[in-house]
């Protein structure tokens, strides 16, 4: 059995947690070092059980805690070199053990096969991760402006999703976000709207995949029940049903979520 809680998903700040038998993970450490302990610790989970974080990029929002904690806790880090990179040149060297990856080639930890895959967004060298627990499939994509065929195949089939619904289009559109910003945000290298979730979701369901959790919503261009109207709506277009052919929640913004088992 699989366990995964969103500790955090938005555009303030990104920390993910997910559990394989004895196999504990952090996918990306983008709010304090102090408040992903405290998270855990909800669970059950002391932070120095954790046996690696997977970092998806550099952005502030996915790793502004992650050398304190890091160093706090002796985790390992694993990311792109491009990533890595960028995060030493912007907040100093991670001190801690450091495990360069890159899209396309699996690695195991513990009793995880992670596949890390290419994201189009404009970061170095951005990834999202698929977790293989031998039984069950995990995909893990946020930060991204695109679905590529790539993507799509990586991702089909997938027991859980955690998915990318950052935007409603119109509020971004009429809001007041600089016109530079609203044009990188809806860039094929920017993040994913609702409506491209909602198509995505729907395809995911035809695929086999049966829970859905959307994350990372911007805090001015999107509320809740605009993602998960929109995303329901067209999985009921394609004729499955909410709660039946598959579950689907929205992670928090401010707070963990509740376990779900996978």
């Amino acid at each position: 059995m699989s366990r995964f809680c969103s500790l955090q998903s938005g555009s303030n700040g990104n920390a993910l947690y997910f559990e394989n038998g004895k196999t504990k993970l952090l996918i990306d450490c983008g709010i304090s070092a102090k408040r992903v302990a405290e998270r855990l610790a909800e669970l059950g989970v002391a932070a120095a059980e954790l046996d690696g974080i997977l970092v998806t990029h550099e952005h502030s929002d996915h790793v502004a805690g992650i050398r304190v904690f890091a160093k706090r806790f002796g985790t390992p880090v694993y990311a792109t070199a491009g990533t890595l990179a960028a995060v030493e040149e912007q907040r100093g060297s991670v001190e801690t053990e450091m495990h360069v990856l890159r899209a396309g080639q699996p690695f195991d930890i513990g009793s995880v096969t992670v596949q890390p895959f290419d994201l189009p967004h404009d970061a170095r060298e951005p990834v999202g991760y698929i977790l293989h627990t031998g039984e069950r499939k995990i995909a893990i994509a946020t930060d991204m402006g695109k679905i590529c065929e790539t993507i799509a195949l990586e991702m089909k089939s997938s027991d859980f999703v955690f998915l990318e619904s950052n935007y409603d289009e119109m509020m971004l559109k009429t809001g007041r976000y600089h016109p530079q910003l609203k044009r990188r945000i809806l860039s094929s290298e920017g993040h994913f709207s609702n409506d491209q979730a909602a198509k995505f979701a729907a395809a995911l369901v035809r695929s086999g995949t049966g829970n859905i959790m959307l994350g990372h919503l911007s805090a001015n261009n999107n509320r809740p029940p605009l993602a998960y109207g929109r995303v329901s709506e067209e999985i009921r277009r394609q004729g499955a049903e909410i709660g039946a052919d598959v579950l689907l929640e929205v992670a928090s913004r401010s707070g963990a979520g509740k376990i779900v088992d996978i």
